[in-house]
């Protein structure tokens, strides 16, 4: 079985080089993980894009986006 690849997404205020940091302690952990350029154009489009990317990798994949602050 395929070990999963942990694909992070980013939030309306950062890009991709803001899970620099989270992508290096994954990976020294032995968990492949990337970043996708969300591209930030609107709810739809960006869901097309990431859904596009997702598809676009071999084996499972987990999808991880940037945490909320509670209100």
């Amino acid at each position: 079985m395929m070990k999963p690849t942990v694909v992070l997404v980013h939030g309306a205020f950062a890009d991709g080089s803001s899970w620099t940091e989270v992508i290096a302690h994954l990976r020294e952990s032995g968990v492949e993980a990337v970043a996708v350029a969300n591209p930030l154009r609107g709810i739809a489009s960006d869901a097309a894009y990431v859904t596009s990317f997702v598809r676009q990798m071999e084996g499972p994949v987990i999808l991880v986006g940037p945490r909320t602050a509670a209100r």
